[in-house]
């Protein structure tokens, strides 16, 4: 299904929302202050996002670094 555009009547961007495939909801955290963040060291999982459109070929060695501190499954 075609994203409405900005120029979409209302009723064709509810009609688009109803027909939508919604994600399921993701509990979120606030951290107001770097003073609340504990952090012990031992994280569950890392993520790491390259985006060739946005990002310059010439960060990719940065990827390897961060293979070596990370298990990939």
């Amino acid at each position: 299904m075609e994203f409405p555009q900005y120029d979409d009547s209302e009723y064709e961007k509810r009609q688009y929302i109803k027909k939508s495939r919604k994600e399921p909801e993701v509990p979120f955290l606030i951290i107001p202050t770097i003073d609340d963040v504990h952090f012990d060291g031992d994280f569950d999982f890392a993520v790491l996002a390259q985006s060739p459109n946005y990002t310059p070929a010439s960060a990719d060695f940065i990827m390897d670094i961060f293979r070596e501190y990370i298990i990939e499954e």
